[in-house]
């Protein structure tokens, strides 16, 4: 199965971003994205099913809460992989 990765500026964004996107979408976890995906500042995100990432984005655009960057998480030859969106 394959995850998004949708990284905020804050652990602060991020909690607000899953208390108001919880009874939309099933899977909904707060993260700190691994350093290798390369992005500076606060690495707190939201991991959730790939299928599901633009109900994410919608929730994010309707409140006004920015998402830093995206990645979809995959599995290949048995090792996470991280494709930036």
């Amino acid at each position: 199965m394959d995850y998004a990765i949708a990284m905020y500026s804050s652990i602060t964004v991020a909690n607000r971003v899953k208390k108001l996107a919880a009874n939309q979408i099933s899977y909904l976890g707060i993260i700190q994205a691994p350093a290798s995906l390369g992005v500076k500042g606060c690495n707190y995100s939201i991991r959730c099913k790939f299928e599901d990432l633009e109900t994410l984005r919608a929730i994010c655009d309707k409140f006004g809460l920015k998402i830093k960057a995206v990645f979809k998480e995959t599995i290949q030859n048995g090792e996470k992989v991280y494709i930036r969106l």
